[in-house]
C-alpha cells in the first residue's frame, strides 16, 4: 500500500482559515523532501489540539492511489492516533 509522510506544525489561528473556508487544502513537504502532497484540510480534524496540528503523519493510499487513512506518528515511527 502506497504511503507518505509529512510533518505538519499548523498554528490554531491558521486552522481558523480552513474551518472558516479560506482554505480546504494543506500542502506539505514529504519528509524525504521527494515531493509535496496536497489533502483535504478536513482530515485534519480528529488531531487538532488548542496548539493546532503538530506532529508527523502518515498518508495511506490504495494501490490506485486513493486516500485510505491518516494517522499521526510518534517520533520513532509508531502510531499513535489514526483518522
Amino acid at each position: 500500500m502506497p504511503t507518505v509522510q509529512v510533518q505538519l506544525r499548523i498554528s490554531a489561528d491558521e486552522l481558523l482559515r480552513y474551518y472558516g473556508g479560506d482554505a480546504k487544502v494543506v500542502r506539505a513537504r514529504t519528509t524525504d523532501r521527494r515531493t509535496t502532497v496536497q489533502f483535504p484540510a478536513r482530515l485534519l480534524r480528529p488531531f487538532v489540539t488548542e496548539d493546532g496540528v503538530h506532529g508527523i503523519f502518515q498518508l495511506l493510499f490504495t494501490p490506485d492511489n486513493r486516500f485510505r487513512e491518516i494517522r499521526q506518528l510518534s517520533e520513532n515511527g509508531a502510531v499513535l492516533r489514526r483518522a
